[in-house]
């Protein structure tokens, strides 16, 4: 027979790893939901305060722009991350009629590419 295994995203929110079996990550009352199909991660009324590596949201998914859609009020906490989004590919894009609010984060976004704008700071060792 055809084995089937489920896939693993380099994308990580809220301090987990999502997967074809991980689709969904609770975040205090709401949550962030992933669409591997068009690469979109939908926050409702999500609040992230856990870190993976270097941010609260960490996208190392190789190609395309990854769509994050905002509904409600949605927060990340900081604290005890680097940065809040961090991610290695053409960029992110924001929409929805949602807000989102960061509070102590070093970068609110973090592009580490070499097609990067000139802006962008490298990541501390």
């Amino acid at each position: 027979g055809l084995n089937v295994y489920a896939q693993d995203y380099d994308l990580t929110v809220n301090g987990v790893q999502l997967s074809d079996d991980n689709l969904v990550v609770p975040c205090g009352e709401g949550t962030a939901t992933f669409d591997p199909s068009t690469k979109t991660l939908t926050l409702q009324n999500a609040t992230l305060d856990t870190m993976g590596q270097y941010a609260v949201i960490e996208d190392y998914i190789a190609d395309g722009v990854l769509n994050v859609v905002l509904i409600g009020n949605n927060v990340i906490e900081g604290a005890e991350a680097i940065d809040g989004f961090d991610f290695d590919n053409e960029g992110i894009s924001i929409t929805g009629t949602g807000t989102l609010t960061m509070n102590d984060v070093v970068y609110g976004f973090y592009v580490d590419n070499e097609t990067a704008p000139t802006s962008a700071k490298p990541k501390p060792e």
